[in-house]
């Protein structure tokens, strides 16, 4: 999937789509695993996100980002994927209670193969980076930032 995505060579057929589509539908695919694991999974939208890119490759960008939050959020954590719409912007955030990535290895976690050691957790560690070349060929950018409480992480695609 990397290789098929790279920005320079991979043409994205844009139309207009709805974003909170995409990601209802993706969130609900995710919810038996959720339910299974004890995280609260949860989608809110202050706006349709009504966006040009590819709905195909939108949709494998939510679903590595909240098979992410999901596999690391423990039993009792919260997932939220929100979409919201600020000035101009659609913003697809998605904050978890999960242990978050330390502020010093957030850039390198969007390179290949970056695994969190210790976790427990299986995985190629190709999510955030397949997710990261999905932004960049819809003009976003892919944020790791804090949670809101400053645990988990609250990462943002605008």
């Amino acid at each position: 999937m990397l290789s098929r995505i790279d920005p320079e060579k991979t043409p994205v057929n844009q139309q207009q789509i709805k974003l909170s589509a995409v990601v209802s539908e993706r969130v609900a695919l995710h919810a038996p695993v959720a339910i299974r694991k004890g995280v609260d999974l949860g989608f809110e939208a202050n706006d349709e996100g009504l966006v040009l890119g590819d709905a195909t490759l939108l949709g494998v960008l939510v679903r590595n980002l909240v098979d992410n939050a999901v596999r690391y959020t423990p039993s009792g954590g919260l997932v939220d994927v929100r979409i919201k719409r600020i000035g101009s912007e659609v913003l697809l955030q998605i904050v978890d209670t999960g242990p978050g990535i330390p502020e010093e290895e957030r850039k390198g976690a969007v390179s290949r193969f970056y695994r969190v050691l210790g976790s427990g957790e299986e995985g190629s560690g190709l999510g955030l980076s397949i997710a990261e070349r999905i932004a960049e060929l819809h003009g976003a950018s892919l944020t790791l930032e804090d949670g809101d409480t400053g645990e988990g992480l609250g990462g943002v695609n605008n």
